[in-house]
């Protein structure tokens, strides 16, 4: 399917002086941030999941302000239904 071959580009940054580790998608505007890598992915799955029902109970909203484009990012998360461990994969991490 189409959408299967869309993916996701994420940013992994660590800042040593503030000892913070963060994960964006700048795909969807989403982001997670830990002490490791690994909770900031957790963080961004969360952030995802809570991001996911927001849209779907403002869909009607959404689907007029945001760009064609991140709504099928969006489409593609939505696919995951909140399984995090579906989401990601998705997100390529």
């Amino acid at each position: 399917k189409l959408i299967d071959k869309l993916s996701f580009s994420p940013i992994i940054e660590q800042d040593d002086e503030l000892q913070v580790c963060t994960v964006a998608l700048n795909e969807v505007d989403l982001y997670g941030e830990s002490q490791t890598l690994e909770t900031a992915i957790e963080d961004l799955i969360t952030s995802i999941v809570e991001y996911l029902t927001i849209y779907m109970d403002k869909v009607d909203i959404f689907s007029r302000v945001e760009p064609e484009l991140k709504q099928v990012y969006v489409l593609k998360l939505l696919r995951c239904n909140g399984d995090r461990e579906k989401i990601r994969k998705a997100i390529g991490l």
